[in-house]
């Protein structure tokens, strides 16, 4: 009796028995993953659940970090086309002297 009270109770697809359950007896990354019913329909990944704006998770955080990236390698890029652009000016400046 006591013997199985103690026992935590078994978790229908979800590999991670140390976290806590979130829904469907699933954590909250394999909720995400593999719980949801509904499925993407705005990614090439028609077989993998629903995570946002209509794509699988995977999809999603590829739209999201490119997004965040973008700005930052716009940046980087700027600022090596006006060091290129300083080389090619002084390097001018050499020709002429």
């Amino acid at each position: 009796m006591g013997e199985s009270a103690s026992k935590a109770p078994e978790r229908r697809g979800c590999p991670h028995k140390n976290n806590k359950v979130y829904a469907l007896d699933m954590c909250h990354s394999c909720y995400h993953k593999f719980g949801k019913p509904k499925k993407a329909s705005d990614c090439p990944h028609t077989d993998m659940p629903h995570y946002a704006s209509g794509v699988c998770q995977k999809c999603y955080l590829a739209r999201y970090y490119l997004q965040k990236k973008k700005p930052q390698i716009q940046a980087k890029l700027r600022k090596k086309q006006l060091e290129q652009a300083a080389r090619k000016s002084t390097s001018l400046l050499k020709m002429k002297q």
